[in-house]
Protein backbone atom coordinates (compact mmCIF):
# COMPACT_ATOMS: atom_id res chain seq x y z
CA UNK A 1 0.00 0.00 0.00
CA UNK A 2 1.53 2.74 -1.40
CA UNK A 3 0.18 5.28 0.39
CA UNK A 4 1.04 3.64 3.90
CA UNK A 5 4.41 3.61 2.98
CA UNK A 6 4.88 6.85 2.25
CA UNK A 7 4.06 7.55 6.18
CA UNK A 8 7.18 5.60 6.93
CA UNK A 9 10.05 7.77 8.12
CA UNK A 10 13.44 7.48 7.49
CA UNK A 11 15.94 8.34 10.26
CA UNK A 12 14.29 6.01 12.66
CA UNK A 13 16.52 4.42 15.35
CA UNK A 14 16.15 0.52 16.02
CA UNK A 15 13.86 -1.24 17.89
CA UNK A 16 11.27 0.21 15.19
CA UNK A 17 7.66 -1.22 14.26
CA UNK A 18 6.71 -0.42 10.93
CA UNK A 19 3.17 -0.22 9.92
CA UNK A 20 2.65 -2.35 6.67
CA UNK A 21 -0.69 -2.89 4.66
CA UNK A 22 -1.21 -5.49 2.38
CA UNK A 23 -3.93 -6.78 -0.14
CA UNK A 24 -5.05 -9.91 -2.44
CA UNK A 25 -7.66 -10.29 -4.41
CA UNK A 26 -8.86 -13.55 -5.64
CA UNK A 27 -9.44 -13.87 -9.36
CA UNK A 28 -9.18 -17.70 -9.51
CA UNK A 29 -13.38 -18.28 -10.44
CA UNK A 30 -13.40 -20.07 -7.06
CA UNK A 31 -12.83 -20.02 -3.53
CA UNK A 32 -9.67 -20.08 -2.48
CA UNK A 33 -7.91 -20.89 0.71
CA UNK A 34 -4.44 -18.64 0.25
CA UNK A 35 -1.48 -18.73 2.90
CA UNK A 36 -0.07 -15.39 3.14
CA UNK A 37 3.52 -15.52 4.39
CA UNK A 38 5.22 -12.54 5.98
CA UNK A 39 8.95 -12.66 5.95
CA UNK A 40 11.85 -9.99 7.05
CA UNK A 41 15.09 -11.35 5.46
CA UNK A 42 18.77 -10.10 5.46
CA UNK A 43 20.77 -9.28 2.39
CA UNK A 44 21.88 -12.72 1.98
CA UNK A 45 18.50 -14.23 1.83
CA UNK A 46 18.44 -15.77 5.59
CA UNK A 47 15.04 -15.51 6.66
CA UNK A 48 15.25 -13.47 10.12
CA UNK A 49 11.28 -13.71 10.94
CA UNK A 50 8.01 -15.31 9.71
CA UNK A 51 4.78 -14.94 10.00
CA UNK A 52 1.63 -16.99 8.09
CA UNK A 53 -1.72 -16.52 8.11
CA UNK A 54 -4.63 -18.98 6.38
CA UNK A 55 -7.15 -16.95 4.24
CA UNK A 56 -10.03 -18.19 2.83
CA UNK A 57 -11.29 -16.53 -0.07
CA UNK A 58 -14.75 -16.78 -1.94
CA UNK A 59 -14.52 -15.52 -5.60
CA UNK A 60 -13.44 -12.02 -6.56
CA UNK A 61 -13.22 -11.25 -2.76
CA UNK A 62 -10.36 -8.74 -1.58
CA UNK A 63 -9.19 -9.11 1.76
CA UNK A 64 -6.09 -7.14 3.61
CA UNK A 65 -4.45 -6.65 6.77
CA UNK A 66 -2.41 -3.60 8.19
CA UNK A 67 0.46 -5.18 10.62
CA UNK A 68 3.48 -4.03 12.71
CA UNK A 69 6.85 -5.35 11.51
CA UNK A 70 9.07 -5.20 14.55
CA UNK A 71 12.87 -4.44 13.76
CA UNK A 72 14.36 -5.25 16.34
CA UNK A 73 18.04 -3.65 18.06
CA UNK A 74 20.15 -7.00 17.08
CA UNK A 75 19.44 -6.20 13.33
CA UNK A 76 23.26 -5.11 11.75
CA UNK A 77 23.93 -2.60 9.52
CA UNK A 78 22.80 -3.94 6.24
CA UNK A 79 20.12 -4.30 3.58
CA UNK A 80 17.29 -5.79 4.53
CA UNK A 81 13.57 -6.62 3.30
CA UNK A 82 10.24 -7.52 4.17
CA UNK A 83 8.79 -10.04 1.68
CA UNK A 84 4.60 -10.76 1.51
CA UNK A 85 4.04 -13.66 -0.62
CA UNK A 86 0.57 -15.33 -1.56
CA UNK A 87 0.54 -18.90 -1.84
CA UNK A 88 -2.19 -21.31 -2.99
CA UNK A 89 -2.55 -23.21 0.15
CA UNK A 90 -3.16 -26.50 -1.49
CA UNK A 91 -0.56 -26.26 -4.53
CA UNK A 92 1.77 -24.17 -2.75
CA UNK A 93 1.85 -22.09 -6.06
CA UNK A 94 3.21 -18.49 -5.61
CA UNK A 95 -0.01 -16.38 -6.46
CA UNK A 96 1.40 -13.21 -5.56
CA UNK A 97 4.67 -11.09 -3.96
CA UNK A 98 6.05 -7.78 -2.80
CA UNK A 99 8.88 -6.47 -1.03
CA UNK A 100 9.78 -3.72 0.79
CA UNK A 101 13.33 -3.11 0.57
CA UNK A 102 15.33 -0.96 3.46
CA UNK A 103 18.72 -0.56 4.47
CA UNK A 104 20.06 0.10 8.65
CA UNK A 105 23.03 2.45 8.86
CA UNK A 106 25.51 3.08 11.78
CA UNK A 107 25.41 6.74 12.99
Amino acid sequence: DEKVLSKIKSGGAVPLFIKLKYSYTNNSGEVHKVRMVRELLDSGEKVLSRKVGKWQMAIDEKDSVSVFQLLNRNLLAGHYKVRIAAYDWTTKELLAENTLVFTIELK
